[in-house]
């Protein structure tokens, strides 16, 4: 309870000094803005890409240094969480789901995550990467395919 209240009052010092927060809704990944409900973002050294912290995302500056539909993958991957509490597998399905169906994620994009499947951490709460890897090329298998004509814009929730 003190961290939320800590994150609540101060969030700045709860994620560390040189945390940088941003706004819900004033993110820009790849030249895109980007928006997961009422979270805000929270940049700063976590030792891997991402992950969620309620109201926040928490994103790693490494992240920003990835091919663009691999930085929209993992924020749409810690807004699952956000929006859905979804456990490892169903995030990661929804963010490719998603990612697929707006036209912003293809099949280069999962060869990309396969390949460097090593930045997927394996623990309690994360299956190792081979699981992972069968589940995402499962869901994008699923996914229907984008409408190339169509101008998407990168947006998870936008009706918050």
């Amino acid at each position: 309870m003190a961290l939320v209240l800590a994150v609540t009052a101060v969030p700045g010092q709860a994620f560390g000094k040189s945390a940088k927060i941003i706004p819900a809704g004033e993110l820009v990944l790849a030249g895109t803005p980007v928006r997961c409900g009422a979270a805000r973002t929270v940049v700063t050294g976590l030792g891997e890409v991402a992950m969620t912290y309620p109201g926040y995302i928490l994103l790693d500056p490494t992240l920003f240094s990835m091919p663009p539909a691999i930085q929209h993958f993992w924020y749409a991957h810690e807004c699952a969480h956000q929006l859905f509490g979804y456990g490892e597998l169903a995030a990661d399905c929804w963010a490719i789901q998603m990612g697929k169906r707006l036209g912003w994620f293809g099949i280069g994009d999962l060869e990309w995550l396969e390949a460097n499947a090593g930045r997927m951490r394996s623990d309690a709460e994360h299956p190792q990467a081979a699981v992972r890897l069968a589940n995402l090329e499962r869901c994008y298998a699923a996914a229907p395919e984008a409408r190339p004509a169509k101008r998407v814009v990168v947006a998870f929730a936008s009706g918050f």
